[in-house]
């Protein structure tokens, strides 16, 4: 609770909301977490997902950093994660984002009218799935609009409820199941998010991004990382080494996000800033997300 503060102290009045990427963490650790955002003073609403390990910044150690769920992995013969618990979690401020879910229980209709709210005007948008019932978002997600990044969360195991792990609690405390989470970011002059996949080394990934940026634009200090869970420690047989070599290339950042199954991004080796294209469910890959701002 106390770290959790520390990190999320500044400009408290400014955040629209929040997300919370976590691993192995109970109801009792994300009830203490709910007990300190209101400690704060905060009542704005907070996405959940439970994931297979999530990737951050460690203010203890002031590295970028990754945490991979025990032996997640092995199922594909890899080495799997060591295990351990902890949540990252990225704020939210200023008009050019926005939030929307898709509740459990909602219907084809009501499913794709809010991933075309979702879309509609956005630069680029952050999507966070539970991978049940796939075809109700991907029919839309993947088809042609803004690039799309994130990927699919841990699958249910009744935690939180009989099908989905992704939640949101509102500003009065009210927890409400959702199948899917979308963080809109609005077209902009002044600012965007920037999109890769890849399936190579995230060093050259990230000079590659940096390379293709449009003039003026320049890394603001978030980058959202959301590799598959067969990369971490399951390509490179040693932990943090994607969200290190990034930190290099990328000086001064944050990374956040977590391992999915089943990553959402542009087509592979393609850098885009906003645009119209279809995005893609890739395996085996890496999305990188970085949000870039005009410079001063």
């Amino acid at each position: 609770q106390e770290v959790f503060k520390q990190e999320v102290k500044t400009q408290v009045s400014d955040i629209k909301f929040l997300t919370i990427y976590h691993c192995y963490l109970e109801n009792a650790d994300l009830d203490r977490i709910q007990q300190a955002i209101k400690e704060m003073g905060l009542r704005c609403p907070v996405y959940y997902s439970k994931s297979y390990g999530i990737l951050g910044f460690n203010p203890k150690t002031g590295k970028n950093m990754e945490l991979m769920g025990k032996e997640v992995g092995t199922e594909y013969g890899c080495r799997g994660g060591d295990g351990g618990k902890g949540c990252t979690t990225v704020a939210y401020s200023g008009s050019n984002f926005r939030a929307f879910h898709i509740p459990e229980g909602s219907s084809m209709k009501e499913s794709k009218a809010k991933v075309e709210e979702a879309m509609a005007g956005a630069d680029s948008v952050l999507v966070v799935t539970d991978g049940t019932e796939k075809a109700d978002v991907d029919a839309f997600v993947l088809a042609r609009g803004p690039p799309c990044y994130g990927g699919v969360a841990k699958p249910s195991e009744h935690a939180v409820g009989p099908h989905t792990q992704n939640f949101v609690v509102d500003g009065e405390g009210n927890r409400e199941e959702v199948r899917h989470f979308f963080i809109s970011h609005a077209k902009s002059d002044s600012e965007a998010v920037a999109t890769l996949s890849f399936t190579g080394e995230a060093a050259e990934a990230g000079q590659a991004l940096m390379s293709e940026l449009p003039s003026g634009l320049k890394p603001s200090g978030a980058v959202g990382l959301f590799p598959c869970f067969t990369r971490g420690v399951n390509t490179y047989d040693a932990f943090n080494v994607e969200p290190e070599a990034l930190g290099k290339v990328i000086q001064g950042t944050r990374i956040y996000g977590m391992f999915a199954h089943g990553e959402i991004g542009p087509p592979e080796g393609k850098v885009c800033v906003g645009g119209d294209i279809e995005s893609a469910k890739h395996s085996e890959t890496s999305i990188l997300a970085v949000h870039v701002a005009k410079s001063p």
